[in-house]
């Protein structure tokens, strides 16, 4: 059985359940690409192919189900820190900054232009380059698409702590725009 295979079969068992067809999709999509970002990590001496596989996609749909259902608890709270990282000025740390740019009215984001979005990821540089270096190696782990799990094993230190600092980043960035 194919990666894409196992990876297919996971996400629509969740079709009609969880998630409409188009949303299985792109849950397709972007399980096959997380997978492809981590099987630099499998080792054959460890297990089979295939567990590492399932067990990958596994956890991949369980944090997604998991951040689908505090989206419905919380619609407008923060974006966790381990979604996937993007550009600076779109990634994960700068969306925090960037909620504070959303037209409440209309419940949408307003789209930044090219000045406005520069503007925006020098300011987050500037609250990342305020932080103590433990907590700027985070977050760059973190915009380059780790987990805080992945981060935290990264950096050698405990999920806790990594969830604590992931805590007090998301503040700074906060603040910093608060004070405006």
């Amino acid at each position: 059985m194919s990666d894409r295979e196992v990876i297919r079969g996971k996400v629509y068992r969740l079709v009609g359940r969880n998630f409409s067809v188009e949303d299985g999709e792109e849950l397709e999509q972007d399980a096959l690409l997380h997978l492809w970002r981590r099987l630099q990590r499998y080792k054959p001496t460890r297990g089979k192919r295939r567990a590492f596989v399932s067990r990958v996609v596994a956890n991949f749909i369980a944090a997604r189900l998991t951040a689908r259902q505090a989206k419905k608890r919380k619609p407008r709270a923060v974006r966790s820190l381990s979604d996937p990282a993007g550009p600076l000025g779109a990634g994960t740390l700068a969306d925090t900054v960037e909620r504070r740019h959303q037209d409440a009215a209309r419940g949408r984001h307003r789209p930044l232009d090219a000045a406005s979005a520069m503007k925006l990821a020098l300011e987050v540089a500037d609250v990342l380059a305020g932080l103590p270096e433990p907590h700027r190696k985070l977050a760059g782990l973190v915009m380059q698409g780790e987990t805080l799990v992945e981060a935290a094993r990264i950096l050698r230190i405990h999920r806790a702590t990594a969830k604590r600092w992931a805590w007090q980043i998301g503040e700074a960035l906060l603040g910093s725009n608060r004070k405006k």
